[in-house]
């Protein structure tokens, strides 16, 4: 002890060997890197510098960074023995240490995940993120490379770290391929398509398609499934469409309903008996302007010009009558014979047909037809009256006129008339033996044929010198037409 001189003032050297007091907090996300921070304090010369890295202060050299703060922050990026060191401005160090592991991914090809990995402090628990792969379901996390579903009891989605490790995702396929489908309606004539025109499955893969009318069950085990993807509907009734994975799942059944349309020529000339298989819903235009002999059409059974097609149907077209336009000229030649002179008369007898209305231009007049005048004084002669008809002929534009009978009736009666120049004895009717004679004319496809040919005797009457002076006056009479149409034949 050194001897103390009586009032004599004394100092105390006080010196900093106190370590600063630190703490470490590190964050424990589900990341690749996680953040600590150093909390410090020093009651002597103060904080002066920092350290967070793998390698110990207290063994080896390391670079500190100059802090005077109170905390500081750096990044745990790695599976390792971390260290965090503060110094005081004496130089005094604190050393703290961690140790951190890493939890790492087991991923096949078309696998993906974030973070890559975690770094995580040793001892903690973390949840571990959900990876991804087109078109499988993700089913948890096993130790176990290339886990099979079976074993699922097995998987977990959370996990304590206590050593760098390997964890290996499930994946199944149990997402259903999507299918986009174009059912055509098709038309008149033209059945309806159902084609498959877009498929998604990123998972296990197609395995096979269906088109048909089998109602597929929840397996598809009772249809077939191949590579058709289009077909031409050829049946009514539902049209069911699928397609199945390699996993053995179904894309969802897709459904149309297509009916038979059957539309009948029914003797059109310009058109054609067809049959097609629409869709159910699409509302189809009737054809128009259908044409057969003497007839039109430009609606169908009921009158219809359109149809939705809700069921199977056979349509037939609504045939109009197309209206008779034509003019039949029927040539007649009268004639008298009276002891050997001859005199005729001719005329023609129109028919004439306008939109089926039939009107007749000459024929039968009142008072009978004046073929000849003749004045007998004292003599005997006989007289014969005769008629024939030449060749009819019709003249039509367009439409072939329809088939028909025209039947005509005449006679001729050969009057005595008594009073001439004076001489008395009146009007004596019905001289001679007058009978009735029927001619016919015939159309067929507008060809006109007659019969018969030859002229035909009408009538006779011997003379009388009763009355010297006699006028004999021969008429014909057009008794009766009838016009008889193709259908009462």
């Amino acid at each position: 002890m050194d001897n103390l001189i009586d009032s004599q003032t004394y100092y105390a050297q006080w010196i900093d060997d106190i370590k600063p007091a630190l703490s470490v907090q590190v964050t424990a996300n589900v990341a690749s890197k996680q953040t600590a921070t150093i909390t410090a304090t020093d009651a002597g010369t103060g904080v002066a510098a920092y350290y967070i890295g793998k390698q110990n202060p207290a063994t080896t050299s390391v670079n500190f960074t100059n802090s005077a703060s109170g905390t500081y922050t750096g990044s745990i990026t790695s599976d390792s023995t971390w260290y965090f060191a503060v110094k005081d401005a004496a130089g005094n160090m604190q050393v703290s240490s961690k140790d951190f592991c890493k939890v790492m991914f087991g991923l096949a090809s078309g696998e993906t995940i974030s973070p890559s990995t975690i770094v995580i402090e040793k001892g903690k628990q973390v949840t571990l993120p959900n990876p991804s792969k087109a078109g499988y379901s993700f089913k948890g996390w096993s130790n176990v490379q290339n886990p099979d579903i079976a074993n699922i009891s097995t998987f977990f989605t959370k996990v304590k770290v206590d050593n760098s490790m390997t964890v290996y995702p499930c994946f199944v396929d149990d997402i259903a391929p999507v299918l986009t489908v174009n059912a055509a309606t098709g038309g008149i004539g033209s059945s309806g398509t159902i084609s498959i025109t877009n498929a998604t499955e990123q998972g296990s893969g197609i395995a096979g398609y269906y088109i048909g009318q089998t109602k597929p069950n929840a397996s598809g085990s009772n249809v077939t499934f191949g590579t058709t993807t289009s077909v031409t509907v050829n049946n009514s009734g539902a049209w069911y469409v699928v397609a199945k994975d390699k996993a053995g799942n179904l894309s969802g059944v897709q459904s149309f309903v297509y009916y038979q349309l059957t539309l009948n020529a029914d003797g059109a000339t310009n058109y054609t008996s067809n049959s097609a298989f629409i869709k159910s819903g699409t509302t189809v235009a009737l054809p128009t302007g259908l044409t057969k002999t003497g007839y039109k059409a430009d609606t169908w059974t009921g009158g219809i010009s359109s149809i939705t097609v809700s069921g199977n149907g056979s349509l037939f077209p609504d045939w109009v009558e197309l209206p008779q336009n034509w003019i039949l000229s029927i040539p007649i030649a009268y004639k008298i014979d009276v002891g050997g002179d001859i005199r005729t008369t001719t005329e023609n007898i129109i028919v004439t047909c306008q939109n089926n209305n039939i009107s007749l231009t000459g024929g039968y007049s009142s008072g009978g037809k004046a073929a000849y005048s003749w004045t007998a004084r004292g003599y005997y002669y006989t007289s014969n009256s005769y008629f024939s008809i030449g060749q009819p002929t019709i003249s039509y534009n367009g439409q072939t006129p329809k088939d028909f009978n025209i039947s005509i009736r005449i006679n001729s009666q050969i009057y005595d008339y008594s009073d001439w120049d004076g001489y008395g004895g009146g009007f004596v009717t019905d001289k001679g033996n007058a009978t009735n004679q029927d001619v016919s004319v015939y159309c067929r496809s507008g060809v006109i044929t007659y019969s018969p040919t030859v002229e035909i005797h009408t009538s006779s009457y011997g003379s009388s010198t009763t009355n010297d002076g006699h006028t004999l006056m021969n008429e014909f009479h057009l008794n009766s037409m009838t016009l008889i149409l193709k259908e009462f034949l």
